[in-house]
């Protein structure tokens, strides 16, 4: 967990240091797509969601302090339909110049799917 809050502030910093461009949106993206990966790694485990509060909490007041004013609560902003589907429940969803900013925390368990395997004729 150290590693990843570690580099979800690298990447607020980088978010902080280019303002409003066309790099802005390029730097929310790769912090979306950072946060993604992580909630899909961690979706599969059970009692992952007392871990990424916290870690959640962290990024989060680093968010407030790093980007004051330029943070939002959801807006008009029309969302992409993965995004819609996946943090439309979500009230911790902020946007950034109108470019949404995924909350870390926001971790939902899936179950596993199983395989069925069938066992061919030389085998039985």
């Amino acid at each position: 967990m150290k590693k990843i809050k570690a580099n979800a502030k690298e990447k607020i910093i980088a978010i902080q240091k280019i303002n409003g461009s066309r790099a802005g949106e390029f730097a929310i993206r790769d912090y979306n797509s950072f946060v993604m990966g992580i909630q899909n790694y961690y979706s599969m485990a059970t009692c992952v969601n007392p871990d990424m509060q916290t870690l959640a909490y962290e990024i989060k007041t680093s968010i407030k302090i790093k980007l004051k004013t330029r943070v939002k609560r959801r807006t008009n902003e029309t969302l992409t339909p993965y995004l819609s589907e996946r943090y439309e429940k979500s009230k911790e969803l902020r946007f950034i110049s109108g470019v949404p900013v995924v909350p870390i925390g926001y971790v939902i368990h899936k179950q596993l799917e199983t395989v069925e395997c069938e066992v061919g004729e030389i085998w039985r």
